[in-house]
């Protein structure tokens, strides 16, 4: 699944996890508030909407290359845009989550 194809994608997934991974073991060890684990969940949010709107706007440079080319079946997404779609829904969810209670897991 991992492809240079999708490197965007993958930057996409792969930094805010990074990000909330290092921001949690810093308010860890700092015995902060919880502060830097609780925002991470908006960098979070924030790309995975960036994530998704990709995905739309990749989906549409498809169809139109379809529709140019006269075919008039559309089989939809593929998988791995499929999967990349799904993987924005729960990277917003878990970021929400984070956002909203971050403080109270440290």
């Amino acid at each position: 699944m991992f492809s240079l194809k999708y490197k965007v994608e993958w930057f996409y997934i792969l930094l805010p996890i990074a990000f909330m991974a290092y921001s949690f073991y810093f308010d860890y060890t700092t015995r902060l508030d919880g502060n830097y684990f609780s925002r991470s969940g908006s960098i979070m949010i924030y790309m995975a909407i960036l994530l998704e709107i990709r995905q739309v706007n990749e989906s549409k440079k498809e169809i139109v290359k379809v529709n140019y080319g006269v075919v008039t079946a559309v089989n939809g997404m593929s998988d791995e845009r499929n999967s990349f779609q799904r993987t924005a829904i729960a990277l917003s969810l878990w970021g929400t989550l984070v956002w909203g209670y971050g403080d109270l897991y440290i």
